[in-house]
């Protein structure tokens, strides 16, 4: 019987890639049932209070170990926008991220593709309103890599949204 994970090694970097989406993919699920089943119960409004304590911890965890693993020293608006690539939720989900020549200090990025919303809104449950645990998410993600950068929703459900993107945020210095 194999007790360690050395079996991985062995993989094609391909298998290991899909392998990865697929354990990304299981856990935002597990999250949805999660918070389904807490909403079901006690409604949205304290699945939410429930979300974002949860989001609050595992985001600077999260944050905090790809800093050590893989070395995050960089700084600034354009180090967190790169972080975020890999970040879980970063593996099944779309984003489009602005940079400007002119202000080097301001990245805007918008989430084009969001599993979570699409899956509530496929299942007729209206969309998840994400603001106050996208504001913890990234709050927590700027502490563990850069506090100086400074964090400014410009637009997250409940707040409307054009068709093209869900949520859209902006980090500057």
């Amino acid at each position: 019987m194999i007790t360690d994970i050395a079996y991985l090694e062995s993989l094609p970097k391909e298998t290991l890639i899909e392998l990865l989406k697929m354990f990304a993919k299981t856990w935002l699920i597990t999250d949805g049932v999660y918070f389904q089943a807490i909403e079901e119960r006690l409604g949205v409004d304290e699945a939410v209070k429930i979300d974002i304590r949860m989001w609050e911890r595992i985001t600077l965890y999260q944050a905090r170990k790809l800093k050590e693993l893989l070395g995050l020293d960089e700084r600034g608006p354009m180090a967190i926008a790169r972080a975020q690539n890999y970040l879980i939720s970063s593996l099944l989900d779309g984003f489009d991220i602005e940079f400007y020549e002119n202000a080097p200090e301001k990245v805007v990025f918008a989430c084009t593709r969001c599993s979570v919303q699409e899956a509530r809104v496929r299942q007729g449950r209206g969309e998840f309103p994400c603001k106050p645990v996208g504001l913890i998410y990234y709050e927590k993600l700027i502490e563990a890599l850069d506090p100086d950068v400074k964090l400014q929703c410009l637009a997250c459900p409940p707040d409307p949204h054009p068709d093209d993107y869900w949520c859209k945020w902006e980090l500057t210095m």
